[in-house]
């Protein structure tokens, strides 16, 4: 028990203090077990915690690629002579274009996760919208959405606007991850449909 007292590495880690001289073996052995237990509880979250960390990483490393090499690509092409090109110099800078843009938003990803583990995290809160939201982030993924022939579209219930109050731009991007892993992952010629409900607690609720 003494050596399991000296040996935490934080004052809350270690089993409640106890005087050997005067406490029972079966009272110092239960809470030797109790601290085992939750040691050993800590142990596999943080095991599970490594793990996702590191598949988070190589999600992160691929998805990174993807879009460089693309715009690498692009950009060779060009300056090897395809910009003097009518036929392709326009759509491969519109190309690269959109993969710049697919990088910005894994960087805005990323910078929302940081502030998001560090307390950071500021709302600005507005009303506003939110079909029309909605319908803005269907514009700006219609041409992601083209290029696997996936329909982006509203349910005929959702005809009427939906005011929410809310951090228009932090639903924005709730509403373009949802939507872009729709088209990611789901079937080519395929379609999305957007519905919105409303909880009768004075929020609106979107789902795809």
């Amino acid at each position: 028990y003494k050596v399991i007292s000296d040996s935490k590495l934080h004052v809350d880690d270690a089993p409640p203090s106890l005087d050997p001289q005067n406490s029972t073996i079966e009272q110092v052995n239960d809470e030797v077990v109790r601290w085992a237990e939750k040691t050993s509880m800590e142990i596999k979250s943080l095991k599970s915690l490594e793990e996702y960390r590191k598949n988070f990483l190589g999600d992160i490393s691929h998805e990174l690629k993807t879009p460089i090499f693309s715009i690498q690509g692009y950009i060779h092409t060009l300056l090897e002579g395809g910009l003097y090109d009518e036929n392709i110099n326009e759509k491969y800078l519109e190309r690269a274009a959109r993969n710049i843009e697919r990088l910005q938003t894994i960087v805005d990803d990323l910078e929302l996760i940081n502030n998001l583990e560090h307390g950071n995290a500021i709302l600005y809160k507005s009303k506003f919208d939110l079909k029309k939201l909605a319908q803005e982030v269907i514009l700006d993924l219609a041409s992601t959405a083209q290029e696997k022939n996936h329909i982006l579209k509203f349910k005929d219930n959702a005809d009427q606007a939906y005011k929410v109050h809310a951090d228009a731009e932090s639903i924005r991007q709730v509403l373009s991850n949802l939507l872009m892993n729709a088209i990611k992952y789901g079937k080519e010629d395929g379609e999305t449909k957007i519905s919105f409900y409303d909880m009768e607690i004075g929020r609106a609720s979107c789902r795809e």
